[in-house]
């Protein structure tokens, strides 16, 4: 059953001083134009890391292909610069108990969607809140109709919120699928088996994708690869955000239509 509308309120009133009081301000604030990720083969293609105020696309196209792995890293970069990673989890696939160490959640603001559509409309409210620095939105496990009634325009429009501050925005795809997307990185190879009994850290070494784009300041123009929209899209019904308990230490927050 949903909270009624005081509920909700005071649900965003919650999350709102939780955030301002552990976050600092958004904006342009002299940080450097790329955030490390640790990963070698990504911040060693990309000169250092993945870009600020921009859209990154990184593709999996073939499962167990390192997804999973990019997020750990996402959430110590959080650490490192003591943010939050907002992880809008668009198919509600992501395990947090996969993550070690288990504090790195602490700083992990995760939206559980139902689809496409809502992971869409909360990336949109999402990434024009100043108090994150990485923004992760995971389509990897929508259905493809939905991905492909997502419209260009909603790509454009999320690169012109990100592009004047200091915030990452990557997209996690199964498929090419970002027409405003700075640079896109494709990950085709699965990892072994041998990878169960490995460190995360070596594992990480196993990671090699390849460039499909690289684009802007330093970076070599690569052809653009835009995704029809057959048929446009559907209207939506506004979202809410409604609050879970996952332990005693964290809340997780659902998308619910209505």
């Amino acid at each position: 059953m949903l909270p009624c509308a005081q509920d909700r309120r005071d649900a965003f009133a919650r999350l709102r001083q939780r955030l301002d009081a552990r976050c600092q301000s958004g904006g342009r604030t002299g940080m450097e134009p790329l955030l490390p990720t640790g990963l070698p083969g990504v911040d060693g293609l990309l000169g250092g890391g993945l870009p600020r105020g921009a859209l990154s696309e990184l593709v999996f196209s073939a499962r167990s292909s390192g997804g999973q792995l990019l997020l750990v890293h996402l959430l110590h970069a959080a650490r490192r610069s003591h943010r939050f990673l907002a992880l809008v989890d668009g198919a509600d696939g992501f395990d947090p108990q996969t993550i070690e160490p288990p504090t790195l959640l602490h700083h992990l603001l995760w939206v559980r969607c139902s689809g496409a559509a809502q992971a869409m409309q909360a990336a949109d409210l999402i990434a024009r809140d100043s108090n994150f620095a990485l923004l992760a939105l995971d389509l990897r496990g929508c259905e493809a109709r939905d991905l492909r009634r997502v419209p260009s325009t909603t790509w454009y429009r999320l690169h012109r919120v990100v592009e004047p501050t200091d915030m990452v925005l990557a997209v996690l795809t199964p498929r090419h699928l970002v027409p405003a997307a700075r640079i896109r990185l494709a990950f085709h190879r699965p990892l072994p088996l041998t990878a169960l009994a490995m460190e995360q850290a070596d594992i990480a070494e196993q990671l090699a994708p390849e460039v499909d784009r690289l684009k802007g300041s330093g970076f070599n123009t690569q052809p653009e690869v835009v995704t029809g929209t057959r048929g446009g899209s559907r209207s939506q019904p506004p979202l809410t955000l409604v609050p879970e308990t996952v332990d005693d230490d964290r809340e997780a927050y659902t998308f619910a239509a209505g």
